[in-house]
């Protein structure tokens, strides 16, 4: 059977505490007041509308951005984007937390 598994398989029976971030999308090369710089697999175009989640050492924090500049680089072999964003706060509406 070509669909069988070969490798050991693992219940927990208590599962671990942990914390999934699965938005890994872009790496910060500069983050200064209300200019941020990233390099990004995803192209983008200049005056789009974005949200952006920076992880920082007392949580995430959730900005509002524009893109002002967008240049194709290369990175590893790899076409990537060096985007230019003006960051903002987000409304109070938008920036509280909503639990589920």
């Amino acid at each position: 059977m070509t669909d069988r598994r070969r490798t050991p398989r693992y219940v927990l029976e208590q599962p671990l505490p942990g914390h999934a971030m699965p938005m890994q999308d872009v790496i910060v090369e500069e983050f200064s007041g209300d200019r941020l710089v990233v390099v990004s697999l995803d192209r983008h175009v200049v005056d789009e509308d974005l949200l952006v989640y920076l992880s920082m050492p007392h949580g995430v924090e959730r900005y509002r951005a524009k893109v002002t500049s967008s240049t194709p680089v290369s990175v590893g072999g790899k076409l990537c984007s060096r985007l230019e964003l003006l960051v903002g706060a987000l409304d109070n509406d938008e920036s509280s937390e909503r639990t589920h």
